[in-house]
């Protein structure tokens, strides 16, 4: 190979490397400006985009536990060393089993989260109290 090749090889993969760290590591940079160029999205238009195929695919997995879809009431139980998140919901009665959704990719390991960018997801009971039509 001659030279020529090589450096431009090699600087095609430092473009690569620097791409992919600066999409992941540098999202905080980027995404604003994506935002501020593509509009942002609201939660009407999240819902129209991934609404349908979601209860598609959902409503057979209540319909199978007895649970009307939507729920009155929804639970997300995750399991941080099994890599799993379990789905429960109720009308009025008893809880009951909906699904479980495999986890394949998480950060930190297994334990609490101590402090702020620790990279550990919290443990603990949540509400869900808005849904961020903007995250990625």
């Amino acid at each position: 190979m001659r030279m020529r090749q090589r450096i431009a090889l090699v600087l095609a993969l430092l473009f690569l490397v620097a791409g992919g760290a600066l999409f992941v590591f540098g999202r905080g940079l980027w995404l604003p400006l994506l935002m501020r160029i593509t509009g942002e999205r609201t939660v009407a238009d999240v819902l129209a985009k991934i609404g349908p195929a979601a209860r598609a695919q959902l409503r057979p997995s209540f319909a199978h536990a007895g649970v009307a879809y939507p729920p009155r009431e929804l639970a997300l139980l995750v399991f941080k060393r099994e890599r799993r998140v379990a789905v429960w919901a109720r009308d009025a009665g008893a809880w009951r089993f909906i699904r479980a959704y495999p986890v394949f990719a998480a950060s930190g390991h297994a334990g609490p989260k101590l402090r702020e960018g620790d990279y550990q997801v919290p443990e603990g009971l949540y509400r869900f109290a808005w849904l961020n039509p903007n995250s990625s």
